[in-house]
């Protein structure tokens, strides 16, 4: 088999280059990679160029030896509006800007990046064991239904899925603690394990699962070599899943996504000294395969002590796996039908700690640097004494079929929040972000839009000044975006025409949203806290679920809201978008949740003891807004201010007329029409 290729396409800088005639110390633009040309040959493939600003700071770059006259130049900081001068080696025939892709491609250029990334930056192999456990005792039950008459994972981007941990086909639910997925047979009155496959102990956590017919894969992480596992069992025989396929992928798992056949898997790996990048693929082969520097990508500009890698295989057939890597973490990711966007968010450390790193030498090549960084001394602090990142790379690939290839690279003054912060729509990427005016010192939200070429055509900037973003989604030519600092503005923006987008109304009430859901066209579904005054402060309460109206974009309103237990309350569907269980076409929701109780006459700022964990379920249309229906619990009964936290339900599922609920101890088979226990079975005693 061939090795692991790195698929990327050329990516095309267009910058004014002065081209010098020889031995003329002429001031020259570096804000992307150059061919450098001098006048006499090279005799070492080491080259330590001598470039410097015009204040005679030197700047880091790497390099790559082209031929005997030639020097492929890269800086490893953003050099946008500041000019250099080229000191040597040799006197200066030509600079050209270079049109092609860089790679890290020696040891020398490694050891550049790790000694610079690892003073300036914070962090942002073995084979797989398992067991099978079966309870083949009697033909597999099953019940008539439609082939589609079940809830799916709470997606972003209809026809991307996402991994969760629950999975169902209907007949049979996947279902995946930290070290073990359970196969359980979906008969509302025998809901037990058919089989169980678990991790050694040693082999850390899983953390997502997909179902493709009779595949089953499952992605974990190996803590000990910072791996991103991922397992393809054969589940034809669900008594009975044999292991087909395990690929290692260098890095922390990030995330995930499947298009059909294919799965791709983003992780991210830090630099040190002894850095590897490699990776397995038992469909290739047994063997360990490392990725040589040629393998990695660099931006001009991008220098980071982490690397992103972008691994994706087909499920279904026996190809080896392909894989993109480039240098820069990734924070957020979001995927269309055809592209990857990956956002990356340096934090330098010297930006906030200037005097505290090293010995004086140290100091000063920081002071030096930081000189030549553009507009920027000091990261500003908010009001809680936390330092704000100030620029986000957004990074696009490609995903054809399997084949990914790096496209190009946008940049934003500000940080996302979530995956949610991006969109693609019509051709155009959109991205939402909270940004800081370090002049006024006050933060703000925003809205860029770029078009196929990642080239920046709309801003709407200055949203709600001095709140945070809490929520955002875009939904066709709309997006709705929550902000919040004492009360909660509901934004309605137009982005119709993506150069000139606007806002056309915006709604205040108590309380805050934490994720949006499209109801229909002129109805949104927020879910977050209520929120109450106490002494000047304002304390987060009740979870809180509001239906928007914006039939009248210019004056939304709440068509109707519920707020749920006391202080201390949480729904995952808060952080995690794939803890709701959505089911427009029966207009059904339901999330897991814990509810507090405040004892009677205490104050707003308590919190509350537990008083109820579990799902809940609601009605929800246009007409009449939200409506409670029931509760499912797994936690016995009088025992709810102290419960077993085993009995908490992680997910709930729909499947033909039963609700299926499980916890790590249990499965519940509940009726959708009176909640009535119909069967349970126990996974763990």
């Amino acid at each position: 088999m061939k090795k692991l290729i790195i698929a990327m396409v050329t990516i095309l800088f267009v910058v004014s280059f002065a081209t010098p005639s020889i031995g003329v110390s002429t001031s020259l633009k570096m804000e992307t990679s150059v061919v450098v040309t001098v006048d006499k040959p090279i005799n070492t493939d080491n080259i330590e160029p001598e470039i410097a600003t015009d204040k005679g700071i030197k700047v880091p770059v790497i390099t790559k030896k082209l031929s005997d006259k030639k020097i492929l130049v890269t800086p490893l900081f953003n050099m946008k509006d500041i000019s250099v001068n080229w000191k040597g080696p040799g006197k200066l025939v030509s600079w050209e800007p270079y049109k092609g892709e860089v790679f890290i491609d020696s040891e020398a250029n490694f050891k550049k990046i790790t000694t610079l990334s690892n003073k300036f930056f914070v962090d942002s192999g073995p084979p797989v064991y398992y067991a099978l456990e079966s309870t083949r005792e009697e033909p597999l039950d099953s019940q008539p239904q439609k082939e589609t008459d079940y809830t799916d994972t709470n997606t972003q981007v209809l026809g991307v899925d996402e991994g969760d941990i629950v999975k169902t086909d209907g007949k049979t639910i996947f279902y995946a603690t930290e070290h073990a997925v359970y196969l359980v047979n979906a008969n509302p009155t025998n809901p037990k394990v058919l089989s169980k496959i678990s991790w050694a102990e040693h082999m850390d956590e899983i953390r997502d699962i997909y179902i493709d017919g009779n595949k089953l894969i499952f992605l974990g992480i190996e803590f000990a070599n910072n791996n991103t596992v991922i397992k393809v069992f054969n589940v034809a025989d669900r008594f009975s899943p044999k292991d087909e396929r395990t690929i290692l992928q260098s890095g922390f798992y990030s995330s995930s996504r499947k298009i059909g056949d294919n799965l791709y898997i983003i992780s991210n790996k830090s630099l040190y000294e002894d850095f590897e990048l490699y990776y397995k693929d038992t469909v290739k082969d047994s063997k360990i395969h490392e990725l040589d520097y040629g393998a990695i990508r660099i931006l001009p500009g991008g220098l980071s002590n982490d690397i992103s890698v972008i691994g994706s295989f087909n499920v279904n057939d026996k190809s080896a796996m392909n894989a993109s890597a480039i240098l820069g973490s990734s924070n957020e990711i979001y995927m269309s039908e055809s592209n990857i966007y990956l956002s990356y968010t340096p934090i330098h450390f010297y930006y906030t700690f200037p005097n505290d790193l090293g010995t004086a030498k140290e100091d000063e090549l920081i002071r030096d640097v930081s000189g030549i960084l553009p507009n920027v001394e000091q990261l500003p602090e908010d009001e809680f004494g936390f330092y704000t990142p100030q620029t986000t790379y957004i990074r696009k690939f490609s995903a054809d079929k399997g084949n990914i290839a790096f496209l190009s690279e946008a940049e934003i003054s500000g940080t996302l929040i979530n995956q949610f912060s991006m969109d693609e729509y019509n051709g155009n990427f959109r991205v939402a972000y909270e940004t800081f005016d370090v002049g006024k010192g006050v933060k703000s939200s925003a809205i860029s839009i770029f078009d196929k070429d990642m080239k920046n055509i709309g801003n709407l900037k200055n949203i709600a000044p001095s709140e945070n973003m809490h929520s955002i989604r875009f939904i066709g030519d709309r997006a709705y975006m929550v902000t919040f600092k004492n009360v909660d503005p509901f934004f309605v923006l137009d982005l119709k025409n993506p150069k000139e987008p606007k806002m056309l109304g915006y709604l205040k009430i108590p309380g805050f949203s934490d994720y949006l859901h499209p109801l229909d066209d002129n109805h949104i579904i927020g879910f977050g806290y209520d929120t109450k005054e106490y002494y000047g402060n304002t304390f987060a309460t009740g979870i809180k679920i509001a239906v928007f109206d914006v039939n009248d974009v210019s004056n939304p309103k709440v068509k109707n809201q519920i707020i749920l237990g006391d202080k201390g309350s949480y729904a995952s569907i808060l952080e995690d978008h794939k803890a709701l269980m959505y089911d427009k076409e029966k207009n059904i929701f339901a999330f897991p949740a814990i509810l507090t109780k405040v004892k009677e006459g205490g104050k707003p700022n308590e919190y509350g003891d537990i008083s109820f964990q579990g799902a809940l379920v609601f009605s929800v249309n246009n007409k009449e807004g939200v409506k409670e229906l029931g509760r499912i619990s797994h936690v016995e009964k009088g025992t709810e201010s102290a419960p077993d936290e085993a009995y908490f339900i992680d997910r709930i599922i729909r499947i033909v007329n039963t609700y299926y609920t499980l916890s790590e101890k249990q499965v519940r088979a509940n009726s959708t029409s009176d909640f009535s226990l119909q069967g349970k079975y126990q996974l763990q005693q």
